[in-house]
């Protein structure tokens, strides 16, 4: 069975799904990979009880992962922003 590893906009990604405390399953839905990967993920770079990117994956630099960072939480704030607003108008 083959696997690949997220990479560093993946883990950015569900670091900041993870600071906005969306569950495991939320993440797993947004990211598309198997939940227990996601999991497991979290656990391994759980520092202070928070996901760090950084701690999965050194590649980049700080600055750089700040960069992305920043640009993912804006992303991912105005895509629930969005899904609430859908899911509002339903009712």
């Amino acid at each position: 069975m083959s696997y690949s590893q997220l990479n560093i906009i993946e883990r950015s990604k569900l670091e900041a799904l993870h600071r906005l405390v969306w569950t495991t399953r939320e993440i797993v839905c947004e990211l598309g990979r198997h939940h227990s990967l996601i999991a497991r993920e979290i656990e391994r770079g759980s520092l202070r009880a928070v996901y760090e990117a950084p701690v999965g994956s050194t590649r980049l630099s700080l600055p750089q992962h700040l960069v992305l960072l920043s640009a993912t939480i804006s992303l991912n704030l105005q895509m629930r922003a969005d899904r609430e607003a859908g899911s509002g108008s339903q009712a």
